[in-house]
């Protein structure tokens, strides 16, 4: 339609807006079953024809999208770049719900620099903006709120050594989840508990997630984290319940298959 179509430029922008919200699903789509470089190219789209309908909160949203992909190659500092080139038009243009977004992101990105200082701030960023907020967001936002901050919260606690603090921040994110983000934040959490030295609790999060992988969903990005969390497991290799969790993983077409 927006190349072969005769619209008005009012329609035009709609038909931007609407397109740059179909591209980025398809990205996500294409991120989540484990194909990045498409979801990027897919994220590309977006975030022009975000442009191209004037939507800068929008425009924001994707870029900060596009820094996940990116850090997940080790570009940390690029995601942390992207970020702020979204935060530059300003608390004042931004609305409060998208504000706290992209200061989640650069919080995220920050830990995994070991930035923990610059990272805890952002984090009280993210999570003043969103009390400001009062739950308001644009409906591609809708999925956004207590859920994510308390994951985002967990990770980045996490890596500066908290292990408490994050490990009751992952638990409280699943309670807030979806059955897809419940697959994938119970690796973390398993992973988070395991280096509490509370194997037993890693495991009831890992095999959470590895039934909701079983009977409800699919997600690549569920597998990878779990995986993660299976290879820490070596020097408990004998224990039964370790290699019960084993066999089920590996039992997992997507595993079974790479």
């Amino acid at each position: 339609m927006l190349k072969n179509a005769r619209y008005s430029d009012a329609v035009g922008t709609r038909l931007h807006w609407l397109a740059a919200q179909v591209a980025y699903l398809t990205g996500w789509m294409a991120y989540d079953a484990g194909l990045k470089s498409a979801g990027q190219q897919h994220y590309v789209a977006a975030l022009r024809s975000a442009q191209a309908s004037g939507d800068d909160d929008l425009g924001a949203f994707v870029l900060a999208e596009m820094g996940v992909h990116i850090s997940e190659t080790g570009q940390d500092g690029e995601r942390v770049t992207l970020v702020e080139t979204a935060l530059s038009k300003g608390p004042a243009k931004l609305p409060s719900s998208t504000c706290s977004f992209l200061h989640l992101h650069r919080a995220v990105a920050l830990s995994r620099q070991g930035d923990h200082r610059r990272a805890a701030a952002a984090l009280h960023l993210s999570e003043t903006s969103w009390d400001r907020s009062n739950g308001h967001r644009s409906d591609w936002l809708s999925w956004y709120g207590e859920g994510q901050i308390a994951s985002s919260r967990g990770k980045v606690l996490l890596r500066s050594g908290q292990v408490d603090k994050a490990t009751r921040a992952l638990a409280d994110s699943i309670e807030k989840a979806v059955p897809r983000d419940q697959a994938v934040r119970s690796g973390r959490l398993a992973q988070a508990r395991l280096e509490g030295k509370d194997l037993h609790g890693a495991l009831d999060a890992a095999n959470r997630g590895l039934a909701l992988l079983e009977e409800r969903v699919s997600s690549a990005r569920a597998v990878e984290c779990l995986a993660a969390f299976s290879s820490k497991l070596g020097s408990y290799k004998k224990v039964p319940a370790v290699r019960e969790f084993r066999d089920r993983l590996k039992a997992l077409p997507e595993v079974a298959a790479a």
